[in-house]
């Protein structure tokens, strides 16, 4: 899965993903994309939920009758300018990012057998934000 920000064919600024699988012959093919207008400037100007996780764009590899695919989902949020920190906790444990600079992405992935939830902790280390993967493979 690859995320990314710029400008696409219209010239708007996007927030968008693809995802890839390798074949068996090594290269990398494209299974998906998607995309959503967004700015940098949208994170240090919120009025609303300032401590708060905004979902932005997600999605999964779906399910293909014709080839193997390693079934998993991603969801990506755009931090508030009060999240100092998020907490990623699978079952293959917990991981931590600081998030109080730059432009405040955040992308999770996780598979149905490894579900995903994700707190938000504002800079005096109080959770601001609590969100919990679904099974969006069903």
């Amino acid at each position: 899965m690859v995320v990314g920000y710029g400008r696409n064919r219209k010239g708007r600024e996007v927030l968008g993903s693809d995802g890839f699988q390798q074949n068996e012959a090594g290269k990398w093919e494209h299974l998906t994309s998607g995309g959503k207008s967004w700015s940098p400037r949208q994170r240090w100007d919120m009025q609303d939920a300032r401590d708060a996780l905004h979902f932005r764009i997600g999605g999964s590899s779906g399910i293909s009758p014709f080839d193997d695919r390693r079934e998993f989902s991603f969801a990506v949020f755009m931090c508030g300018p009060a999240v100092a920190s998020v907490e990623v906790d699978r079952r293959l444990g917990m991981r931590t990012a600081d998030v109080s600079a730059g432009p405040g992405w955040l992308t999770v992935l996780w598979t149905p057998d490894d579900p995903v939830s994700v707190a938000a902790y504002t800079a005096i280390g109080q959770q601001s934000f609590l969100w919990t993967s679904q099974n969006m493979l069903a």
